[in-house]
């Protein structure tokens, strides 16, 4: 397995993991997100793994793209 399959496979679990936290909650990643930093939400452990399954996610694809 090269790099870009290791980074396209964490890419897809991320992405799983972020359907599964808009599917729990009802809400979109993006959406959520707006709503968090104009603290319409409290902190809680979900919404802090979801937020760093984001940043997780724009990293990888960053770094996918420099590949």
């Amino acid at each position: 397995m090269n790099e870009i399959d290791v980074l396209e496979a964490g890419i897809r679990r991320t992405e799983q993991r972020l359907a599964e936290y808009e599917e729990k909650y009802g809400i979109d990643t993006h959406e959520f997100i707006h709503r968090f930093e104009t603290n319409k939400f409290d902190e809680t452990l979900d919404f802090i793994e979801w937020i760093g399954e984001y940043r997780m996610l724009q990293a990888l694809q960053e770094e996918r793209r420099a590949v």
